[in-house]
């Protein structure tokens, strides 16, 4: 239940100092006649809490690749394992494909999600006190025909976000070319601006144009 929710109501009970006989008095406090707006403060919270735990939330894992912080949808990660080496193809200089890798015994395409998105090689953001992990990661993405692996800087850990919280995309970067956003978000209890990218997209453009 979110914190902001509001506390059930509570009425202490009366106490009666005399001895209880025969349970007349306790059946005289189960049966009296509950306080004014008491059953509609029940009510109330109980409303609440159902209009809480319906409000449709999506899982995401955030992470980062240089100075940008991004996310992809929880349901098309398949693994988050340590960076491994990567065997470079003849032929492939868009800088896009890196080559090949082996995650759990399987040969998977390693992909370059910086040079896909176009993100500067700069100076790299501090990396969060509370991340899962702070050194570099590979990561397993896809859905049940095309599967990519990709290195992260750093990855932040997964998240769980309401979809109200998730803003749309700027113009700016919505008639982009290169636009593989579905959304801007900001972590919570944090000042953190994440762009959420839509993994459909970036495994079509991989399809199209670079396999």
């Amino acid at each position: 239940m979110s914190k902001n929710k509001p506390p059930l109501p509570f009425y202490p009970q009366e106490h009666d100092n005399e001895p209880h006989q025969n349970g007349v008095n306790g059946s005289t406090l189960l049966n009296r006649a509950h306080p004014e707006g008491y059953t509609q403060e029940w009510v109330e919270s109980l409303k609440h809490a159902a209009f809480e735990e319906s409000i449709p939330r999506q899982t995401l894992l955030v992470f980062r690749i240089k100075s940008e912080w991004l996310a992809l949808p929880g349901h098309c990660i398949k693994e988050v394992t340590n960076a491994a080496f990567i065997h470079g193809l003849p032929h492939t200089n868009s800088g896009i494909l890196l080559g090949i890798t082996n995650v759990q015994g399987e040969l998977l395409v390693a992909i370059s999600m910086q040079n896909l998105l176009n993100i500067p090689d700069t100076v790299e953001a501090q990396p969060k006190s509370n991340a899962y992990s702070k050194y570099a990661r590979n990561i397993v993405f896809g859905n049940k025909k095309d599967v990519f692996v990709f290195p992260a800087d750093e990855i932040f850990g997964l998240t769980y976000i309401k979809s109200e919280k998730i803003e749309p995309v700027p113009i700016s970067i919505l008639k982009s070319s290169k636009n593989y956003f579905s959304g801007i978000f900001i972590l919570p209890d944090d000042v953190l601006s994440v762009g959420l990218l839509d993994e459909k997209l970036v495994i079509n453009s991989l399809n199209e144009n670079y396999l």
